[in-house]
């Protein structure tokens, strides 16, 4: 099963969300997906949250292979 994360602000506003295999353990068969609010590309304004997200979980979350829109 997926882990789904949402990374929100002080306040609990959501700014982006994750979609990581399970366990947090990286998979070349599962397909990670990261993106913001309506399906907006979150990394110009995220990107560092979202790099620490990845680092936490030992996973490399790049924009060219997380956020499905920006191809």
């Amino acid at each position: 099963m997926p882990l789904f994360l949402t990374l929100r602000d002080s306040e609990g506003n959501a700014h982006v969300t994750a979609m990581l295999p399970a366990g947090g353990v990286d998979n070349a068969s599962f397909r990670k997906i990261v993106v913001g609010h309506a399906n907006s590309d979150p990394y110009e304004e995220h990107e560092q949250a979202i790099a620490a997200l990845g680092r936490h979980f030992n996973l490399k979350l790049d924009r060219s292979t997380c956020y499905p829109y920006g191809r």
